[in-house]
């Protein structure tokens, strides 16, 4: 079932048998249990004897997405009667080991189909006269990552159920419009009030002269005031538009310094405050920015990407920053991912956010760097 492009473990072990040819030692390569070397007879040494060991699947909310692929590398020669190529024969042995998982590192054919060696260390132990034949040499136990590509909708299993599908929130809808405020008609002013009487004429005295003013007569009381207008009616409260999406935006900075920086390809710094933000949420990055500030000597690494916790170098980042100027100090904005498959996803269903470079610092890199990172917690 397996194209000649997917990744799975018989990509490992024909790279592996691969390397084992074209190494200048001539080794003998097999695989399979370390039981079946003795039933071989096999009379060419040394030999690369691979054998399967305990694995692994990463399982996710979102399904399984990668496997953890472990072997078991026998390098063995045999040993002279009376022990006299001891001390050589496991010097060699060792160093063919190394020379060996050195090319798988750097494997272009691995690399193409996504499939990941692991950088973190590797456990290495003797064997003495571990077999029939009496062979000596070392066991390195070797650790790779091949994604899971199948999912219910592309695996060849004819589906057993239909598939849920969550709806997408429809549109908000407008407002209603204003009611009319109603305005009722001004009132009748009041009749004017009735004028006071006018006083008594005085009497007129004899001769010439004029007789006194009669007093100002009393005011006439006050008219009646009108009765207001009737109050008029008041308009239909409008339509209220349903409730638009919260603010769920968030900002947050954080500073890391030699101590993660140095490993941060085999081990990747999982955001503290970013953690799996639950079940039917992903977190999504908005803008970003990192500010690097020289020390003594920059790191060999490239690269920093961002991505959900579990996520693959290269492939599944939402963000990615590439180093600036050697030997100064500079502020560099992250340049967003375009594509992505679902082999590879970049927006994970409750997962966390990681950072990872794309590879460990060789050269004793001491620079620190500030992360500022905005992002948005959506809904799926």
């Amino acid at each position: 079932m397996a194209g000649a492009t997917t990744p799975n473990i018989n990509r490992i072990i024909t790279e592996l048998s691969t390397i084992a040819h074209n190494h200048l030692s001539n080794p003998f390569f097999g695989f399979g249990p370390i039981s079946d070397l003795n039933a071989s007879n096999n009379s060419m040494m040394p030999i690369i004897w691979l054998e399967p060991d305990n694995s692994t699947l990463k399982n996710t909310v979102s399904g399984f997405r990668s496997a953890n692929i472990s072997f078991k590398l026998y390098c063995l020669d045999k040993i002279n009667k009376g022990d006299s190529n001891f001390q050589y024969l496991m010097s060699d042995m060792f160093q063919l080991g190394a020379e060996v998982a050195a090319q798988v590192r750097e494997s272009a054919s691995l690399r193409t189909l996504f499939i990941g060696f692991d950088l973190s260390e590797h456990q290495v132990e003797p064997m003495m006269r571990g077999t029939d034949e009496d062979l000596n040499g070392y066991i390195f136990h070797l650790k790779f990552q091949v994604p899971i590509i199948y999912t219910p909708c592309n695996n060849p299993i004819s589906p057993l159920s239909p598939f849920i599908i969550r709806p997408t929130p429809g549109p908000t809808g407008n407002q209603g419009n204003q009611g009319n405020i109603g305005i009722g008609s001004q009132g009748p002013q009041g009749n004017q009030g009735l004028i006071g009487v006018t006083g008594s004429q005085g009497p007129s005295s004899g001769g010439t002269g004029s007789g006194s003013q009669g007093p100002q007569g009393f005011q006439g009381n006050q008219g009646l005031i009108g009765s207001n207008g009737t109050q008029g009616f008041k308009g239909n409260q409008g339509f209220q538009g349903p409730t638009g999406p919260g603010n769920n935006f968030t900002t947050i900075s954080f500073t890391l310094d030699q101590s993660i920086l140095a490993t941060m390809s085999s081990y990747p710094y999982a955001i503290p405050s970013l953690p799996a933000p639950g079940i039917g949420y992903a977190w999504q990055v908005i803008s970003c920015a990192v500010a690097y500030v020289f020390n003594t000597f920059d790191y060999s690494w490239s690269q920093i990407q961002i991505m959900p916790v579990g996520g693959f170098i290269g492939n599944s980042y939402q963000y990615f920053f590439t180093m600036g100027e050697v030997g100064a100090s500079y502020i560099v904005t992250g340049i967003p991912s375009f594509s992505t498959t679902s082999a590879y996803p970049n927006i994970i269903e409750n997962e966390g956010l990681q950072v990872q470079t794309d590879s460990d610092d060789g050269s004793g890199g001491d620079a620190t760097v500030t992360f500022y990172i905005t992002l948005i917690k959506i809904t799926l």
